[in-house]
C-alpha cells in the first residue's frame, strides 16, 4: 500500500529529471519546432503533478497530527485550500496560530509548512513551462553553422571593427 504513495511522488520526479538532463546536456530538437502546444499540455501535466504530490505530503503531515493529537479544523482545510495563497491570511490559517490544543512543535511544523507548500505549488507550473521551453542556444547554431564551412572568427570576429570579408 505505502508502493502507491511512493509512485504519486516519483512520476513528476522522474519527469523533471528527465526534462532538466535535456536542458543541461543542451539537447537540440531542431529549427524548427511544431510540438510547442503538445509541451505546454505536458508542462501542464506536470504542473498538476508537482501539485498533487506537494499536497500529498501536507495531508500526510495532517493526518500524522490527527492520528497523534487534536487538531484545529483550520488546519484540515490547509490542503484543500494549498494553491491559494490567500490561505495564509484567513481565519483557517490563524486559528492554527492561536490554538489552544496545538503544542509548540505541532504549531511550528503547520506555521512553517503551509507557507513553505504554498510557495512551492505557486511556483512549479511556471517554472515547468519555462524549463519545457526548447531554447536553441548560439553555440549549438555555431557548431552547425561552423560544420557548413564558416569559420567561428567570420562569425564572431575577436576585434570590433576589424576588417573581414564575409562574402558566403
Amino acid at each position: 500500500m505505502a508502493i502507491y504513495h511512493v509512485l504519486l511522488h516519483l512520476v513528476p520526479l522522474a519527469a523533471a529529471i528527465v526534462v532538466i538532463t535535456l536542458n543541461w546536456t543542451k539537447y537540440f530538437i531542431g529549427p524548427t519546432f511544431s510540438y510547442s502546444t503538445t509541451l505546454q499540455f505536458v508542462a501542464k501535466l506536470h504542473e498538476i503533478l508537482m501539485q498533487a504530490s506537494i499536497s500529498e505530503v501536507l495531508l500526510y503531515v495532517i493526518r500524522a497530527q490527527v492520528v497523534e493529537d487534536y487538531i484545529p479544523l483550520g488546519a484540515l482545510l490547509a490542503a484543500s485550500q494549498n494553491p491559494s495563497i490567500s490561505y495564509l491570511w484567513s481565519l483557517e490559517y490563524w486559528s492554527i496560530l492561536h490554538s489552544r490544543v496545538f503544542s509548540g512543535r505541532a504549531k511550528a511544523t503547520f506555521v512553517i509548512l503551509i507557507p513553505l507548500f504554498i510557495v512551492m505549488m505557486v511556483t512549479v507550473g511556471p517554472s515547468s513551462a519555462v524549463l519545457m521551453i526548447p531554447n536553441p542556444n548560439l553555440l549549438r547554431t555555431i557548431n552547425s553553422i561552423t560544420s557548413n564551412g564558416i569559420s567561428y572568427e567570420e562569425i564572431a570576429p575577436p576585434q570590433v571593427g576589424a576588417p573581414y570579408d564575409f562574402t558566403v
